[in-house]
């Protein structure tokens, strides 16, 4: 049996080890990114219905209507994965593997620009 959680942060990417029994970190040990980053890995394959994300597809991710985006950039600050950016004053998908369709960010854009 294994004695311990895996837990990955989304900010630096390094993985955190706790041993069962003790609760998700509240910030990364590592690079001190807040609770929002760090996810658990070890919940079982993608879609077992465990776990508050689910992992997808790497060719899947937000779609942006670009008619719609005024390049405000509060999806970038709301994705805590990385997923997004502004270039060119629009925002891109730059990282759609990272994606765990939390809808983060189709909450935060005020015009309504981004679907997933």
């Amino acid at each position: 049996m294994n004695v311990t959680k895996k837990f990955k942060c989304f900010a630096c990417g390094r993985i955190i080890e706790v041993p069962r029994g003790i609760p998700k970190p509240m910030k990364c040990p590592f690079c001190g990114a807040p609770a929002q980053f760090i996810h658990r890995l070890d919940r079982g394959p993608p879609g077992a219905g465990r776990g508050r994300f689910q992992l997808i597809s790497s060719t899947t991710g937000p779609k942006i209507d670009k008619s719609k985006c005024i390049g405000c950039g509060e999806c970038v600050k709301a994705c805590p994965f990385g997923v997004l950016e502004i270039v060119n004053g629009k925002s891109k998908v730059v990282h759609p593997e990272r994606c765990r369709r939390c809808g983060l960010c189709v909450q935060a854009c005020p015009k309504g620009a981004i679907k997933l």
